[in-house]
Parts: C-alpha cells; sequence; structure tokens
C-alpha cells in the first residue's frame, strides 16, 4: 500500500471530495461576492517532525483505518486582477458601456466609450514603455475594444471582432497578439454537448486585423510561446482543449490551426494507472522513511508495469493514486507548457505517470512513477518541471528538455512526515536560484516546505499555524504570502488570516489575523496587498505587507473591495471597490497612507479576463 509514513503508521491518500473548494461564483477577485462561502477548516494540523495530523472536516476515514485525501485545489488565479499598467489603473462599466482610466500619480480621472457590456478587462503590455494599453470584452455588442494611451495622455481606441461567448483574454508578452476565447470551466451550465466554445478570435492588435479560428472541443487554457533567447519571438500560441492541444500558427501571413496533440495519457496508462510497455526501472522513489533522500530516478527500484501501483484497498472506498478509476473519475488534463513552446507537460488524475509532449514533432513520452502526481509545475527558467507525489511524501525534479528522451532524467527528494500536494516553483532573478514551496489544500495542514534546489536540494518546513489556501512568491523568491483558512474561536473577532513566509532565509514567518476573509492579492518583489471582506458585517478593508521587514500597515476602506493591484511605474497600490459612484484608493506602498477617490462613474465590477 503506497501512502504517508509518519510517526503514527501509513496513511493511505486517494481521491475524494474537495474540501477547499471554492464556492461557485466566491472568492474570485473579479466576483461582486468574493470572499464569501469559505469552507471552515481545523487549524489543529501540526508540522516539523513526525506524522501530520488529518483531523476531520475534509478527511475521509476509510474502514480499515486508513485516511481519504480529496484532490489537491489550485486557487490562486481567483485572487488576482491585473487592471494596471504602468501608472494606470483601468476599470470597466457594463452598464453603460464606458472603461474609466485613472493616472496613479496625478489621480486625475478619465473615461472613454467602449462597447456595448465591457466586462473582461486585460492589460496588454508595450516593451517600449511608451503607452499604457489595455483591451476590453463587450458582451452585449460581441466585440472588443482595444484602448492605447500614450506619454502625453492621448488616447485611441480599436474596435475588433470577437466570439459570440468569449469570456477570457489571452495577451501576449510583446502586447502584439490577444486572443479573445470562451473559457469552458467559467461557464456553469453548458446549454448541451454540442455547445463546444471551440471558437477564438485572434487579435493582431499592431497591424489591426482580426481572424476567427476554431480550435478542439471546450478550451480551458490558451498560451503563447515566448523564445527567451530571442526578443518576444512569439510564433507560436496554444488552446488545452478537450481534443488535445490545438497549435495556432501566428508566423504566416494570416494565423492557422497548423495541427492537434491529442492528450494520450489516459489510453497510454493501463488499468492499474501505469504506464505499460515502459521499463518500471525508469523512475522511482526512495522509501519515504529515509529523511531527506535524494535520488536519480534512473536507479531506483520500481514496480513492475503490469503490477498494480498501490493497494486496492475497501471496495467501497474512492479511487487511491495511481489506481483505476471508473471513466467518470478520470481528472481533467492539468498541463503546463516549455516557455519556449517546445513541449507539454501533462498530468491526469488519476495516472500514474507524466506525458512529454514536443509540440514541434508530436513525438510523446511516458514518464512512469510508482503513483500518480498530485499537481505538476514548471519552473520560470523552463530548465525543470516538479511533480509531487503525495502518497510517499515525494518531489520528482524532472530535467527539461532531457525528460523528453530520457524518461529517468529526474531526481527525487522526500520530505518525510509532512503531507505535500501542491508545488509553486519561486526563483529569484538575478541569481536563478530556485525554492520550490510544498504544501497541501486538501487537508487542514499548517506548515509550508521550503525546498532549495540550486546548488544541491534542501529543505526546511515552516510552521503556519493555519491551514493554507493558496500561496503567492514574492517577484525576488525571497518571501511569499500565504493565504489561509481560519475556524475561529469563540468570541473572536478572526475571520480570515495570510502569512508573510522568508523563503531565502531560515525564519520564521509572521501571522497576520484579519477580521474578514481574504478576497484579492497583488505581489511585487518588497511589497503585497491583500483586502478582505466580510459584507454580513461590513468589514473592508486592505493590508499593506512590506517586505522584508515583514511590517503590516492595515486600512480601512468604505464600501467592498473588488479588485486589488499595484501601478509599478508610480510605485502605488490601488483597490476598486464596489459602489454606485464609482470608489477606488490609492494606497503608498511606503506605508505613508491612503487616498480615496470617489463620486465619479467606475465600473461596479471588475472581471479579470487573463494575464497579460
Amino acid at each position: 500500500m503506497t501512502g504517508v509514513r509518519g510517526s503514527g503508521g501509513w496513511m493511505r491518500v486517494a481521491a475524494a471530495a474537495a474540501v477547499l473548494a471554492l464556492p461557485a461564483g466566491g472568492c474570485s477577485a473579479s466576483s461582486a461576492n468574493a470572499g464569501a462561502g469559505f469552507v471552515p477548516s481545523d487549524n489543529s494540523g501540526s508540522s516539523g517532525s513526525g506524522g501530520p495530523q488529518v483531523p476531520g472536516g475534509g478527511a475521509v476515514i476509510l474502514p480499515d483505518g486508513a485516511i481519504s485525501l480529496p484532490p489537491e485545489t489550485k486557487t490562486e488565479s481567483n485572487y488576482q486582477s491585473p487592471v494596471a499598467t504602468g501608472r494606470i489603473v483601468w476599470t470597466a462599466n457594463p452598464t453603460s458601456g464606458r472603461v474609466a482610466y485613472i493616472d496613479a500619480v496625478s489621480f486625475v480621472v478619465q473615461t472613454v466609450q467602449a462597447g456595448d457590456g465591457p466586462t473582461y478587462l486585460a492589460a496588454v503590455p508595450d516593451p517600449t514603455n511608451q503607452r499604457d494599453q489595455a483591451i476590453v470584452l463587450n458582451v452585449v455588442s460581441h466585440d472588443a475594444t482595444f484602448l492605447s494611451r500614450d506619454a502625453t495622455g492621448a488616447l485611441s481606441a480599436a474596435t475588433f471582432p470577437a466570439t459570440a461567448d468569449a469570456n477570457a483574454w489571452a495577451v501576449s508578452s510583446s502586447g502584439r497578439w490577444a486572443i479573445a476565447w470562451a473559457d469552458a470551466s467559467r461557464v456553469s451550465s453548458p446549454l448541451d454537448p454540442t455547445q463546444g466554445f471551440q471558437a477564438v478570435e485572434v487579435l493582431d492588435l499592431h497591424a489591426g486585423h482580426a481572424t476567427q479560428l476554431q480550435v478542439g472541443y471546450r478550451p480551458s487554457q490558451v498560451v503563447f510561446s515566448h523564445d527567451q533567447t530571442a526578443s518576444h519571438d512569439e510564433t507560436r500560441a496554444f488552446a488545452v482543449t478537450q481534443d488535445g492541444i490545438s497549435v495556432i500558427d501566428l508566423g504566416g501571413s494570416a494565423p492557422v490551426v497548423r495541427q492537434n496533440f491529442a492528450l494520450t495519457l489516459s489510453t497510454a496508462a493501463g488499468v492499474d494507472g501505469a504506464a505499460p510497455g515502459v521499463d518500471g526501472s525508469a523512475g522511482g522513489v526512495q522509501d519515504a522513511g529515509d529523511a531527506g533522500a535524494v535520488s536519480d530516478g534512473a536507479g531506483v527500484d520500481a514496480p513492475p508495469p503490469d503490477a498494480p501501483a498501490v493497494d486496492a484497498g475497501p471496495s467501497d472506498a474512492a479511487p487511491s493514486e495511481g489506481q483505476a478509476a471508473s471513466p467518470g473519475a478520470v481528472g481533467s488534463p492539468d498541463v503546463s507548457f516549455t516557455p519556449d513552446g517546445s513541449y507539454a507537460l501533462v498530468r491526469q488524475d488519476p495516472f500514474a505517470a507524466i506525458e512529454v509532449i514536443s509540440l514541434t514533432t508530436g513525438a510523446t513520452t511516458l514518464v512512469p512513477f510508482p503513483e500518480a502526481p498530485t499537481d505538476l509545475t514548471i519552473s520560470p527558467d523552463g530548465n525543470s518541471a516538479v511533480a509531487v507525489l503525495r502518497a510517499s511524501s515525494t518531489v520528482a525534479v524532472l530535467r527539461l528538455p532531457d525528460i523528453a528522451a530520457d524518461p529517468s532524467a529526474y531526481t527525487t527528494t522526500v520530505i518525510p512526515g509532512q503531507i505535500i500536494g501542491r508545488a509553486i516553483v519561486a526563483q529569484d532573478p538575478a541569481t536563478k536560484q530556485r525554492s520550490v514551496l510544498l504544501f497541501t489544500t486538501a487537508a487542514p495542514v499548517d506548515a509550508l516546505t521550503v525546498l532549495t534546489l540550486d546548488p544541491a536540494p534542501s529543505y526546511r518546513t515552516v510552521t503556519l499555524h493555519a491551514p493554507v489556501l493558496a500561496v503567492f512568491p514574492s517577484g525576488d523568491a525571497q518571501n511569499a504570502i500565504v493565504l489561509h483558512a481560519v475556524s475561529s474561536a469563540a468570541n473572536s473577532q478572526v475571520r480570515g488570516a495570510f502569512s508573510l513566509v522568508p523563503v531565502a532565509q531560515p525564519l520564521p514567518a509572521v501571522i497576520v489575523p484579519l477580521s474578514a476573509a481574504p478576497t484579492a492579492v497583488a505581489v511585487t518583489a518588497d511589497r503585497a496587498l491583500v483586502s478582505l471582506r466580510d459584507d454580513s458585517t461590513s468589514t473592508f478593508g486592505v493590508d499593506l505587507a512590506m517586505m522584508p521587514s515583514l511590517d503590516v500597515v492595515s486600512y480601512a476602506l468604505a464600501s467592498p473591495p473588488i479588485a486589488v493591484g499595484i501601478a509599478a511605474a508610480s510605485a502605488t497600490g490601488f483597490v476598486a471597490q464596489n459602489y454606485t459612484e464609482g470608489r477606488i484608493t490609492f494606497v503608498d506602498l511606503d506605508g505613508g497612507g491612503a487616498r480615496t477617490i470617489t463620486g465619479f462613474e467606475l465600473g461596479a465590477r471588475v472581471v479579470q479576463g487573463g494575464d497579460p
């Protein structure tokens, strides 16, 4: 049986219903109900040495005494709303059809007419830093308005067509390309199976052209390639769909869908979840009891290909990681792309393998593991990928692009005594040093493990004193912001919390109690803004966290916050609020105070349309 071994023995980790899942429409920084509906959980999870405690609330006790955990959840994107470009803050009003733009230095507010129902807003980068640009989807007129403000303050607007169902943006780092597409995961109840959301609108913002294309069924992700050795080499875009990965060629006279790469992990994996036909010795993990063990994937014994990955357990138990599952239990593909667009790495519950797809040739490599990974992420520089094997508290670091030719090109590190199911790679942009932030959202465990990969793997576990909801590394990878779920004691006014966690130094975390649940986060290298909101008690505010001092300054707000951000060029933070006459608060990032502008028409709602 595969599991997490601590001082209390083995605990089986299996798929079940999510415990910290966000409620429909809640907790998004773009939602009018942001922050409502968190599922409170016990905060008695232990950290440090020994076996972690997994109390009730989300964990399921199986008949044999083992503990079943739900899948990990990824909610970080729900808390971010990037609507600032340089010194300009943008917000849209779907009712009036106008977009407001505010100078974060002079605090001058102006509005411009967009289309009918401007709703989904995204920033558009300008590598020359000469212009502030944004683009908004108009959901009633089914078009898009591209807004560009030059250094003199003059604003130009251009209208592009968009698809009828578009609710999301993908914007290239050069600011040339924008793709309006329908994220099927944002549609709560598609009308029928024939509603595939397959039309995407590819906008060339430099040339002023628009091309409508058809991708696979019900897309869930759209990304651009970016060759880090060249300046904004964006020759392709990729749409992840239920049919695979649709490749959009941007290098010709007009965009065109050139090919589709099927995601074959579910068909290539055997009935036991393992990858058949692959030598089992190609990968494995050390015994979980070997504290801090690090091994090369090439030299570790693993079960034979035809052996079940884990013990089947009781017949009424949920399928365990790596174990066979009914078709309905197969999870959605978790796809990560290398920055240069050369490879896609695919993880899918409950299969005990990772699929590596060459986006140039279509060649596929299966990387087998003794259990199903619960998370997969690629480092910012694209030189490695990290897979988490929760059942054995193991982290696998895959070398890129070596893993495509050699399925054994990975090393493993065991984190004994901890439940880890998620990984976020923080990389110092100056030194390129990588740290992996390890945690779980599947159980109320109040710990975060920092695994430093360079020059040699080493780790430490930080006690957090409350369960983890989401983790955000700072821009310089020196610190991290951790949002918590809390279960308040009787007569306590605490309704939420976040922690400031030193990543680069072995210092304790600083926990900050909140009088309402956190709803949005904005993070730079040395500053962070965390908004909080409780409509039932009319408690609204924003906390400014300063790093590396870890000081926190709190500001009360007069109305519910709906988005926070940082206007980098002005070193100013902002909090857009839900107020009929328009209200936004600007925060001095040095803690010098706040300024609120009220009484002009801002949108009653800011909706995140995608990352620039």
